[in-house]
C-alpha cells in the first residue's frame, strides 16, 4: 500500500520511543510526540480510531508485534478508503454481507424463540383465567345453593306438617267428614311443591345460562331474578332494598347468564359491605340510544382511595375470606359483552358500581 506524503507509518517501543524514522515525528530513538493521540501499549489487538491531527481528520491504527516490545503505528490523514486496494474492498464487502446475514439469522431465531415463549405464556394465562372464571361460577352457584337450601327447607317443613296432619285425620277420623280440610291441606302441599319447583328451576336456569350465547331479554327482569336468589338473606339481615328501575326499557341483546353473574357478585359484595339494617339502591336507566346503565349503591364502610384503584386486579381483595377474583372476572365479562364498569367510593359513606351495557352490541362493533 502506498502512502501519501501526509500519511506515516513507524515503529515504537513500549516507552513510546521511535524505533524507525518517521516523516511526521522525527528520527529513530526520538521520543514520540503525540499529545492528542492516545496509544495504549498494553493492547493485544488491532486498534483503530478517528481523531484530529494537524487540523485534519486522521485515522490512527496500531498493533503490537508479537514476541517483541515494538508496536506498529499508522497515521492516515488522507481519505482512508482511497488507499484500500479493490480486492480488499471486495473482501470487506463480502465479510460485511455475511456478517449481516448471520446477524439477521441470529436475531430472527431469537425473535422466534421469544415469540414462542410469549405465545406459550399467553396460552397459559388464558387457561388460568378460564379456570378462575370457572371457579367464580362455582362460587356463585355455591352461594346460591346455600340460599336455595334455606328457602326449600320452609316449604318442605310445610309439606311434612300437612302430610302428618292428613295421616292423623285418616287414622282417627271419618274421611267423609273432613273433605274440606283434606282439600285445604292438599292445596297447601301443592303450593309448597310449586315454591320448591320455582326455586330449583331458578337455580338450574342460572347455572345453565352462564355459558349460553347472546339472547334478547329485559334487564329489569334479570335484576329481579338475581335479587330472588338472595332475597332470604336480605330479609334476615333487614337490609332495605330501594329500586329505581326505569320502565319500558328496550330489551338488550347480551349473555343473560354472564350479566347476572356480574350483578350477583356486585350485589353480594354490597350485602356483605352494609351493616344489619343497611341500605342498597339499584337503579336502571337508558343513557343514550344504545346504552343502559345499571347502578348498585350501598351505604357500607366504603373503600379507601389507595385500595380503590386495585379492586379490579386479580387476587386483590379487602375481605378476610375473599379470593380476589370476583371483581376481576366481572370486569372481564362486562368488557367482553361490549360494556364498561366504573366504581366510586368514599370511606364512611359507601360505594356505587355503575355498569354500562350496550342494547345492541353489533352497533358497538360497527362504531
Amino acid at each position: 500500500m502506498k502512502f501519501d506524503p501526509q500519511d506515516d507509518a513507524f515503529l515504537i517501543n513500549k516507552e513510546r520511543v521511535l524505533q524507525t524514522n518517521s516523516k511526521l515525528f522525527g528520527q529513530a530513538l526520538d521520543p514520540l510526540q503525540l499529545n492528542n493521540i492516545k496509544l495504549q501499549t498494553d493492547k493485544k489487538a488491532v486498534t483503530i480510531y478517528g481523531t484530529e491531527f494537524n487540523k485534519k481528520q486522521a485515522y490512527v491504527a496500531y498493533v503490537p508485534i508479537k514476541n517483541t516490545r515494538w508496536m506498529l503505528v499508522t497515521i492516515i490523514c488522507s481519505k482512508p478508503y482511497e488507499k484500500i486496494p479493490s480486492f480488499f474492498t471486495k473482501e470487506v464487502a463480502l465479510i460485511s454481507i455475511l456478517s449481516i446475514v448471520i446477524t439477521f439469522i441470529v436475531i430472527t431465531k431469537s425473535i422466534s424463540t421469544l415469540i414462542n415463549r410469549i405465545q406459550k405464556a399467553d396460552h397459559e394465562r388464558e387457561i388460568a383465567i378460564a379456570n378462575a372464571e370457572h371457579a367464580d361460577k362455582l362460587a356463585s352457584i355455591g352461594r346460591l345453593a346455600a340460599g336455595v337450601a334455606h328457602e326449600i327447607n320452609n316449604p318442605l317443613a310445610i309439606i311434612n306438617e300437612k302430610a302428618g296432619l292428613m295421616k292423623d285425620l285418616i287414622e282417627y277420623n271419618d274421611l267423609s267428614q273432613n273433605k274440606d280440610k283434606f282439600l285445604q291441606l292438599v292445596s297447601s302441599i301443592q303450593d309448597s311443591v310449586a315454591r320448591c319447583r320455582t326455586i330449583t328451576h331458578r337455580l338450574l336456569s342460572f347455572s345453565k345460562r352462564i355459558d349460553t350465547v347472546r339472547e334478547d331479554f329485559d334487564i329489569n327482569e334479570a335484576i329481579k331474578e338475581v335479587i330472588g336468589f338472595i332475597e332470604k338473606e336480605i330479609q334476615i339481615r333487614g337490609i332495605n332494598m330501594i329500586y329505581d328501575l326505569q320502565e319500558n326499557l328496550p330489551k338488550i341483546t347480551s349473555n343473560k347468564g354472564q350479566l347476572q353473574q356480574v350483578l350477583l357478585n356486585i350485589i353480594n359484595n354490597a350485602v356483605d359491605a352494609v351493616e344489619q339494617g343497611g341500605r342498597i339502591e339499584i337503579k336502571t336507566q337508558q343513557i343514550d340510544t344504545n346504552h343502559i346503565a345499571i347502578s348498585i349503591k350501598d351505604n357500607g364502610h366504603g373503600i379507601p382511595k389507595d385500595k380503590l384503584k386495585h379492586i379490579f386486579e386479580p387476587f386483590y381483595t379487602t375481605k378476610k375470606k375473599g379470593t380476589g377474583l370476583g371483581l376481576y372476572i366481572s370486569y372481564g365479562i362486562i368488557k367482553k359483552l361490549g360494556g364498561d364498569i366504573h366504581v366510586e367510593s368514599e370511606v364512611g359513606k359507601g360505594t356505587i358500581f355503575t355498569i354500562k351495557i350496550p342494547i345492541n352490541p353489533e352497533l358497538e362493533e360497527i362504531k
